[in-house]
């Protein structure tokens, strides 16, 4: 039906209100029982402000539906909210009281059809902000920042690696964007001193997809603390345990950083007794790149390590632990290999029906990408690296790559369509936590209940905040409140 006006009692004891702008729209208004009212009022050139009030206190958060006319809007009742008919798109505003955290929340979802672009922006105002994804000059507060139309998956590209949907602000208020969103986020390109939260059925995400939908959560909360403290419990979650505990006590001593791909049985026992003979501790060492014959074999060059068994059992004798770098790759020329995987249906394809991705050790072909949506392939990935531990006594493994983005493009993944591509980054990491304690990786995004170390993508030796030494401590801080 189409109102005026009108007052509703809800069960979680908001109030929710109609207003009026001319004859053209209809403005709603959630208020809370206690200190804080949210109200939507509509605007001529299409959506609504969305406005808060604590106490005395009124500011507008920002402008919804901006992609949306300004025609006349049909408006249903709910229990605790109400749904209205904008255009083509259809507004779902529901609110939430939880009075023992004196928390008050609203949800926020639009949904339309796949060619619709739906954009909600919201002014950073004068609070400082934090969370987001990690990217290259990870600036904190985040309003610092410059994003533009960044897609919010988990990505090579700029460092992200980590993503999650999630910022908080030093007013106690965040925002939590669900993980089936098309979702691109904009600092200050669509709106000076604004992040816009943007839903559209475009690259990265499924051109499969049959709907648009905008869904996200804003909670209001007495200070930062109490917000993210809710935001953990509610959304984030906790680890499930507790790390390998040497790890955390002793450095992890990388074949990569001395000698990059230059490894060879010679050196790497001179590196480990190096490293004694200066009295460093350690907490193992990490055998890295080219070890195997080709990019996805999973088998020891022997030119390079003649005795492999015996060379790991000399380190561990000198007071070490072993651990072997391993990617989710099969490169095109690594026979037989490859064609396994791909007689096997173990790639991820893009929706044209091709594996062909890149990745840095392409060496001038093409690569195959594991499909860690699919449990058979990461299964049989699974199983190679288990023999490798079984073969040689490797006691743990440091995983690379990861991140959505190595798939071809567009991919077709399975599950749930709407959870393409970012959710790959869930499975291929829930894929590894059967190695152990001691296991870390780079990728993440819904992965906070995991109990292993995630590392940050590497940074350069430079100063400056372009992927340089001070992003060690900005990005470590955005690692943890994003859990």
């Amino acid at each position: 039906m189409s109102l005026a006006g009108y007052d509703l009692v809800a069960t979680t004891t908001l109030v929710i209100a109609l207003l009026t702008l001319g004859a053209r729209a209809h403005g709603l208004a959630v208020r809370a029982a206690g200190d804080v009212a949210v109200s939507l009022a509509p605007q001529s050139a299409g959506g609504f402000n969305v406005i808060v009030a604590r106490g005395e206190e009124r500011e507008i958060l920002g402008h919804i539906g901006r992609t949306l006319p300004s025609i006349d809007t049909s408006i249903t009742e709910l229990d605790n909210g109400v749904t209205a008919q904008v255009g083509a798109a259809n507004l779902t505003v529901t609110s939430f009281y939880e009075e023992d955290r004196d928390a008050y929340g609203i949800r926020i979802s639009w949904d339309a059809g796949p060619l619709q672009k739906l954009q909600d922006c919201f002014d950073f105002s004068t609070k400082h902000w934090y969370g987001g994804p990690m990217h290259l000059e990870q600036k904190i507060p985040i309003e610092t920042n410059d994003l533009e139309n960044w897609s919010c998956v988990s990505k090579e590209q700029d460092n992200g690696a980590i993503v999650e949907r999630y910022w908080l602000n030093s007013a106690g208020e965040y925002y939590y964007v669900h993980p089936q969103v098309p979702l691109f986020v904009d600092y200050h390109h669509v709106a000076v001193n604004h992040i816009c939260f943007t839903a559209q059925v475009q690259a990265p995400y499924s051109s499969r997809r049959t709907h648009t939908e905008l869904t996200y959560d804003i909670w209001f909360l007495s200070n930062a603390k109490t917000a993210h403290q809710h935001a953990v419990s509610k959304y984030l979650g906790k680890p499930s345990g507790v790390p390998d505990y040497r790890m955390i006590q002793h450095p992890i001593w990388s074949t990569w950083a001395q000698y990059a791909r230059d490894i060879n049985e010679n050196n790497l026992i001179d590196f480990a007794n190096t490293i004694n003979d200066y009295g460093f501790l350690n907490s193992q060492l990490e055998i890295d790149d080219l070890w195997e014959t080709c990019y996805g074999s999973f088998e020891i060059d022997i030119n390079k390590f003649p005795n492999f068994t015996g060379l790991v059992q000399n380190i561990k004798d000198l007071g070490f632990r072993v651990t072997l770098w391993i990617h989710p790759f099969i490169n095109k020329n690594c026979e037989p290999h490859y064609s396994e995987a791909l007689n096997n249906g173990y790639f991820v394809l893009t929706e044209e029906g091709s594996p062909d991705t890149t990745w840095w050790n392409g060496n001038g072909t093409t690569a195959g990408y594991i499909d860690f949506t699919n449990a058979d392939a990461a299964s049989w990935w699974a199983a190679r690296v288990q023999t490798l531990a079984d073969l040689y006594g490797i006691d743990s493994f440091k995983f690379d790559a990861g991140e959505s983005s190595f798939s071809p493009q567009i991919p077709v993944q399975n599950g749930d369509i709407d959870l393409h591509p970012h959710h790959i980054v869930e499975d291929y990491v829930r894929t590894l936590t059967q190695f152990g304690s001691m296991i870390e990786f780079r990728a993440g995004s819904r992965t906070q209940d995991l109990p292993n170390f995630v590392r940050m993508v590497d940074r350069d030796s430079i100063w400056g905040l372009n992927n340089g030494l001070p992003t060690i401590v900005t990005t470590t801080i955005q690692m943890n409140l994003n859990g």
